[in-house]
């Protein structure tokens, strides 16, 4: 049996054709950025993005720069044209990104507490290190 390489364009490609086609495709989490409520090897399903528009506390399927992401949504811009994700054991958000660039939602998975102490995470590390630059020589 042969093995074929896809590389990350026709990777996301076929994910997004199957998404809408079906009503759910179902992925398996690998890492640990999610814990303690996603862990390596659950089994999550998600949806079009084609189908509703992500909330706030939502699970995405988000595209960034080191590939794509099973993050919760801890930001909407005014408008919806700007967002931010971020794993819930993560400490970083995955920067500012499009509405484009999230593929599908995970609807089971929406915990709004989850994206509220992402969120006061996020704001409590720029607090701290604005402390820290402030107070070096």
């Amino acid at each position: 049996m042969a093995t074929v390489d896809a590389d990350r364009a026709w990777s996301e490609q076929a994910l997004r054709a199957l998404l809408d086609e079906w009503d759910d495709v179902r992925l398996r989490v690998t890492g640990d950025c999610m814990a303690p409520r996603l862990c390596d090897g659950d089994v999550v399903a998600l949806r079009s993005t084609r189908r509703g528009c992500p909330r706030w506390g939502d699970v995405v399927l988000v595209r960034t720069p080191a590939g794509l992401r099973l993050h919760r949504v801890i930001w909407r811009g005014r408008g919806g044209a700007s967002w931010r994700t971020k794993g819930d054991h993560a400490p970083f958000s995955d920067g500012v990104i499009a509405l484009d660039d999230i593929l599908a939602v995970a609807p089971k998975k929406r915990h709004l507490a989850a994206a509220l102490v992402s969120l006061l995470g996020l704001v409590a590390a720029g607090s701290l290190a604005r402390v820290i630059r402030a107070v070096r020589p």
